[in-house]
């Protein structure tokens, strides 16, 4: 069975998506040069031991955790081995509001990933150094680490879905904000 379910743009992106294992759960992720993978920091931050699913079938253990950026909800992780492809990152500009990107999550009661389609509905400066972006569309609950792409197949962000009061709201990081954190996709 595929890890992938559905991809709409070139094939060659599917191959950098990752799905991360831990005792009790899953989680997302994606390929960065040199067998980096970036995901979000809630999803490995209390994770004693990750194993790394590749879309082409092969696993691999995390080796070491690279980078955590709490503030950004970004962590990125190196696995025990280089792997290749990884995604490239979009212009360090942002997104402009009603653009489609496109997200992953896991389609439920199977180990494969579903892609989504969202808008970025507003652009909101949290801070001197922290921007995101709202999201609009039918994201998956469990899409946290999961590369926000645009059409053309370019990160333009990372996914993170966060709980509030009012319920989930899904958000993205985007790609410039992952500079600081020590990801630098070719």
């Amino acid at each position: 069975m595929p890890l992938i379910s559905h991809f709409p743009m070139p094939v060659e992106r599917a191959g950098a998506l990752v799905v991360l294992e831990f005792p009790e759960t899953w989680g997302l992720g994606f390929l960065a040069p040199g067998g980096l993978i970036t995901t979000c920091y809630h999803v490995v931050t209390a994770e004693k031991a990750v194993t790394a699913h590749l879309a082409d079938g092969r696993s691999f253990s995390v080796r070491q955790v690279v980078s955590l950026d709490q503030r950004r909800d970004l962590a990125v992780l190196a696995l025990n081995a280089k792997v290749e492809p990884a995604l490239s990152l979009a212009a360090p500009r942002l997104v402009e509001e009603g653009s489609s990107v496109f997200a992953y999550g896991l389609v439920p009661g199977a180990r494969r990933l579903r892609w989504v389609e969202a808008k970025v509905g507003a652009i909101q400066v949290l801070g001197a150094s922290l921007t995101a972006y709202r999201l609009e569309g039918e994201l998956p609950a469990d899409g946290s680490g999961s590369p926000l792409l645009a059409p053309s197949g370019e990160v333009v962000g990372v996914l993170t879905v966060a709980e509030t009061p009012g319920g989930k709201v899904s958000l993205g990081v985007p790609a410039s904000q992952t500079l600081p954190v020590g990801l630098h996709l070719l």
